[in-house]
């Protein structure tokens, strides 16, 4: 996981998933549970980020790696 600042100072959290670790479909699904929570609640949670084709996992891949990368809004 890593801090990640854009150009505009905003910060961003960064997951780079460790090979096999979680599958596509579990990350999905911490995403669809944080969406939920978000629009039905008051929690503090964090926003999941999609990319600009509304992705919001994206594998990363390596000559000998693939990772699964996703991003999400900082909380202070």
């Amino acid at each position: 996981t890593y801090k990640v600042t854009d150009n505009r100072n905003k910060h961003y959290q960064l997951r780079i998933h460790p090979e096999k670790w979680h599958t596509k479909a579990a990350i999905l699904e911490e995403i669809t549970w944080l969406n939920h929570i978000l629009k039905t609640t008051d929690l503090v949670v964090p926003r999941p980020i999609c990319t600009t084709n509304g992705q919001f996992i994206v594998k990363c891949k390596l000559p000998s790696i693939e990772r699964h990368c996703e991003m999400f809004e900082w909380l202070p």
